[in-house]
Protein backbone atom coordinates (compact mmCIF):
# COMPACT_ATOMS: atom_id res chain seq x y z
CA UNK A 1 0.00 0.00 0.00
CA UNK A 2 1.83 3.45 -1.12
CA UNK A 3 2.40 6.03 1.79
CA UNK A 4 -0.49 8.04 2.21
CA UNK A 5 1.37 11.06 2.78
CA UNK A 6 3.73 10.58 -0.14
CA UNK A 7 0.72 10.01 -2.80
CA UNK A 8 -1.03 13.10 -1.04
CA UNK A 9 2.41 15.30 -2.24
CA UNK A 10 2.49 13.70 -5.76
CA UNK A 11 -1.19 14.51 -5.68
CA UNK A 12 -0.43 17.85 -4.43
CA UNK A 13 2.38 18.31 -6.88
CA UNK A 14 0.08 16.88 -10.04
CA UNK A 15 -2.65 19.48 -8.86
CA UNK A 16 -0.62 22.35 -8.90
CA UNK A 17 1.00 21.45 -12.55
CA UNK A 18 -2.25 21.16 -13.74
CA UNK A 19 -3.71 24.67 -12.57
CA UNK A 20 -0.61 26.46 -14.24
CA UNK A 21 -0.99 25.05 -17.28
CA UNK A 22 -3.49 27.43 -19.88
CA UNK A 23 -6.73 26.44 -20.25
CA UNK A 24 -7.78 25.18 -23.52
CA UNK A 25 -9.83 27.66 -25.00
CA UNK A 26 -6.52 30.12 -24.28
CA UNK A 27 -4.30 27.86 -26.33
CA UNK A 28 -6.76 27.80 -29.08
CA UNK A 29 -7.41 31.49 -29.03
CA UNK A 30 -3.49 32.37 -28.96
CA UNK A 31 -3.14 29.52 -31.89
CA UNK A 32 -5.92 30.65 -34.04
CA UNK A 33 -4.03 34.30 -33.75
CA UNK A 34 -1.18 32.79 -34.64
CA UNK A 35 -2.47 30.68 -37.61
CA UNK A 36 -3.39 32.83 -40.27
CA UNK A 37 -2.16 33.10 -43.86
CA UNK A 38 1.04 35.07 -43.45
CA UNK A 39 2.91 34.82 -46.62
CA UNK A 40 0.15 34.78 -49.31
CA UNK A 41 2.76 36.91 -51.51
CA UNK A 42 3.81 35.01 -54.52
CA UNK A 43 6.81 37.48 -54.93
CA UNK A 44 7.86 36.54 -51.28
CA UNK A 45 6.84 32.35 -52.13
CA UNK A 46 9.56 32.89 -54.98
CA UNK A 47 12.10 34.18 -52.89
CA UNK A 48 11.70 30.95 -50.78
CA UNK A 49 14.15 28.08 -50.75
CA UNK A 50 12.65 24.95 -51.91
CA UNK A 51 13.26 21.26 -51.47
CA UNK A 52 11.17 18.97 -53.13
CA UNK A 53 9.04 21.16 -54.07
CA UNK A 54 8.34 22.23 -50.56
CA UNK A 55 9.38 25.62 -49.33
CA UNK A 56 7.90 25.19 -45.95
CA UNK A 57 9.14 23.03 -43.20
CA UNK A 58 8.17 21.61 -39.59
CA UNK A 59 9.71 22.64 -36.48
CA UNK A 60 11.75 20.19 -34.59
CA UNK A 61 10.48 18.59 -31.40
CA UNK A 62 12.84 21.65 -29.50
CA UNK A 63 11.25 24.04 -31.80
CA UNK A 64 7.52 23.46 -31.08
CA UNK A 65 8.14 23.51 -27.46
CA UNK A 66 9.83 26.62 -27.70
CA UNK A 67 7.61 28.23 -30.22
CA UNK A 68 4.47 27.16 -27.65
CA UNK A 69 5.42 29.20 -24.88
CA UNK A 70 6.84 31.77 -26.69
CA UNK A 71 3.20 32.76 -28.28
CA UNK A 72 1.61 32.10 -24.85
CA UNK A 73 3.46 34.43 -23.38
CA UNK A 74 3.94 37.09 -26.68
CA UNK A 75 5.29 40.04 -25.12
CA UNK A 76 7.78 38.52 -22.63
CA UNK A 77 11.10 38.18 -24.20
CA UNK A 78 11.82 34.97 -22.12
CA UNK A 79 13.81 33.38 -24.99
CA UNK A 80 15.80 36.45 -26.08
CA UNK A 81 19.18 35.37 -26.34
CA UNK A 82 22.44 37.58 -27.14
CA UNK A 83 25.49 39.95 -26.26
CA UNK A 84 26.84 43.23 -26.34
CA UNK A 85 30.49 43.15 -27.93
CA UNK A 86 32.98 45.47 -26.79
CA UNK A 87 34.50 47.10 -30.05
CA UNK A 88 37.86 48.98 -29.22
CA UNK A 89 39.55 51.19 -31.43
CA UNK A 90 38.47 52.32 -35.10
CA UNK A 91 35.92 50.16 -36.81
CA UNK A 92 34.71 50.11 -40.64
CA UNK A 93 30.90 49.91 -40.03
CA UNK A 94 30.32 49.66 -43.65
CA UNK A 95 32.55 46.37 -43.57
CA UNK A 96 30.76 45.21 -40.06
CA UNK A 97 27.32 44.93 -41.75
CA UNK A 98 29.01 43.11 -45.10
CA UNK A 99 30.28 40.61 -42.80
CA UNK A 100 26.93 40.55 -40.66
CA UNK A 101 25.40 39.46 -44.27
CA UNK A 102 27.90 37.49 -45.64
CA UNK A 103 27.74 35.45 -42.53
CA UNK A 104 23.69 35.82 -42.63
CA UNK A 105 23.99 34.60 -46.30
CA UNK A 106 25.95 31.35 -45.54
CA UNK A 107 23.97 30.22 -42.89
CA UNK A 108 20.03 29.66 -43.02
CA UNK A 109 19.10 30.37 -39.51
CA UNK A 110 19.54 33.79 -40.38
CA UNK A 111 17.39 33.72 -42.89
CA UNK A 112 14.13 31.80 -41.09
CA UNK A 113 10.29 32.87 -41.59
CA UNK A 114 7.15 31.73 -39.48
CA UNK A 115 4.07 30.69 -40.95
CA UNK A 116 1.06 28.63 -40.80
CA UNK A 117 0.42 25.77 -43.34
CA UNK A 118 -2.07 23.25 -42.96
CA UNK A 119 -2.98 24.69 -39.47
CA UNK A 120 0.48 23.84 -37.94
CA UNK A 121 3.45 26.42 -37.52
CA UNK A 122 6.13 26.47 -40.41
CA UNK A 123 9.48 27.03 -40.78
CA UNK A 124 10.75 28.66 -44.28
CA UNK A 125 13.94 30.25 -45.17
CA UNK A 126 14.98 33.25 -47.63
CA UNK A 127 17.27 32.54 -50.52
CA UNK A 128 19.13 36.37 -49.71
CA UNK A 129 19.28 38.67 -47.12
CA UNK A 130 20.75 42.23 -47.22
CA UNK A 131 20.24 43.93 -43.69
CA UNK A 132 21.20 47.30 -42.84
CA UNK A 133 23.48 48.13 -39.66
CA UNK A 134 21.51 50.32 -37.59
CA UNK A 135 23.99 52.75 -35.61
CA UNK A 136 23.27 54.69 -32.31
CA UNK A 137 26.04 56.89 -31.49
CA UNK A 138 25.74 58.72 -27.54
CA UNK A 139 28.82 59.43 -28.26
CA UNK A 140 27.93 63.44 -27.56
CA UNK A 141 25.61 62.77 -24.76
CA UNK A 142 27.69 63.84 -20.69
CA UNK A 143 27.51 60.03 -19.73
CA UNK A 144 28.10 58.21 -23.22
CA UNK A 145 28.74 54.40 -21.91
CA UNK A 146 25.79 54.92 -19.72
CA UNK A 147 23.50 55.58 -21.84
CA UNK A 148 24.86 53.12 -24.75
CA UNK A 149 23.88 50.56 -22.14
CA UNK A 150 20.31 51.64 -21.11
CA UNK A 151 19.54 51.71 -24.76
CA UNK A 152 21.17 48.44 -25.02
CA UNK A 153 19.44 47.24 -22.50
CA UNK A 154 16.05 48.47 -23.60
CA UNK A 155 16.42 46.98 -27.13
CA UNK A 156 17.41 43.66 -25.53
CA UNK A 157 14.44 43.20 -23.71
CA UNK A 158 11.68 43.66 -26.64
CA UNK A 159 9.86 40.96 -27.51
CA UNK A 160 10.33 39.53 -30.88
CA UNK A 161 6.23 39.15 -33.11
CA UNK A 162 6.60 35.75 -34.11
CA UNK A 163 4.38 36.58 -37.03
CA UNK A 164 6.47 38.83 -38.34
CA UNK A 165 10.20 38.99 -40.24
CA UNK A 166 13.41 37.31 -39.39
CA UNK A 167 14.03 36.21 -35.43
CA UNK A 168 17.36 38.09 -35.07
CA UNK A 169 18.72 41.58 -35.12
CA UNK A 170 21.85 43.45 -34.94
CA UNK A 171 22.76 47.09 -33.93
CA UNK A 172 25.85 49.04 -33.64
CA UNK A 173 26.21 51.13 -30.36
CA UNK A 174 28.89 54.24 -29.89
CA UNK A 175 29.75 55.37 -26.69
CA UNK A 176 32.88 57.00 -28.11
CA UNK A 177 34.55 57.87 -31.29
CA UNK A 178 37.37 54.43 -30.23
CA UNK A 179 34.68 52.30 -28.04
CA UNK A 180 31.56 50.50 -29.94
CA UNK A 181 29.60 48.13 -28.97
CA UNK A 182 27.89 45.38 -31.79
CA UNK A 183 23.98 44.24 -30.12
CA UNK A 184 23.32 41.18 -31.27
CA UNK A 185 19.81 39.64 -30.13
CA UNK A 186 18.53 36.03 -31.45
CA UNK A 187 15.58 34.12 -30.60
CA UNK A 188 16.00 30.80 -29.36
CA UNK A 189 13.99 29.67 -32.18
CA UNK A 190 16.72 30.47 -34.48
CA UNK A 191 19.84 29.38 -31.76
CA UNK A 192 21.00 28.73 -28.82
CA UNK A 193 24.31 30.29 -26.38
CA UNK A 194 26.65 27.70 -28.62
CA UNK A 195 25.74 29.10 -31.83
CA UNK A 196 26.21 32.72 -30.58
CA UNK A 197 30.04 32.21 -29.58
CA UNK A 198 30.26 30.42 -33.12
CA UNK A 199 28.43 33.47 -34.80
CA UNK A 200 30.26 36.01 -33.19
CA UNK A 201 33.45 33.87 -34.56
CA UNK A 202 32.19 33.63 -37.78
CA UNK A 203 31.30 37.82 -38.01
CA UNK A 204 34.41 38.43 -36.36
CA UNK A 205 36.44 36.05 -39.75
CA UNK A 206 34.10 37.79 -42.25
CA UNK A 207 35.15 40.96 -41.45
CA UNK A 208 38.66 40.36 -41.11
CA UNK A 209 38.39 38.57 -44.18
CA UNK A 210 36.73 41.51 -46.05
CA UNK A 211 39.55 43.72 -44.64
CA UNK A 212 42.15 41.66 -46.56
CA UNK A 213 40.00 41.37 -49.98
CA UNK A 214 39.69 37.49 -49.50
CA UNK A 215 35.64 36.68 -49.65
CA UNK A 216 36.52 33.12 -49.59
CA UNK A 217 34.73 31.63 -46.49
CA UNK A 218 32.68 28.41 -46.79
CA UNK A 219 29.34 27.95 -46.68
CA UNK A 220 27.68 26.32 -43.32
CA UNK A 221 26.31 23.01 -43.07
CA UNK A 222 22.51 23.33 -44.38
CA UNK A 223 19.90 22.82 -41.78
CA UNK A 224 16.87 22.31 -43.97
CA UNK A 225 18.81 19.76 -45.25
CA UNK A 226 18.55 18.03 -41.76
CA UNK A 227 15.09 18.88 -41.03
CA UNK A 228 14.04 18.29 -44.71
Amino acid sequence: EPDSEAASAESGRHATIHALMPKKEVIESVWSTFLRPLHTNSLFASALIERDGKNAFPLSSVQQVVWLDQILHPQAPIYNIGLAWKISGPLDRSLLQRAINSVANRHESFRMLLSAHDELARQSYLKHINLALPVHDFSGQPDADQAARHHMHQAFSQPFDLKDGLLWESQLVISSPDCHYWLLRHHHLMTDGFGLALIVHAVADAYNALASENEALADGASYIDFIA
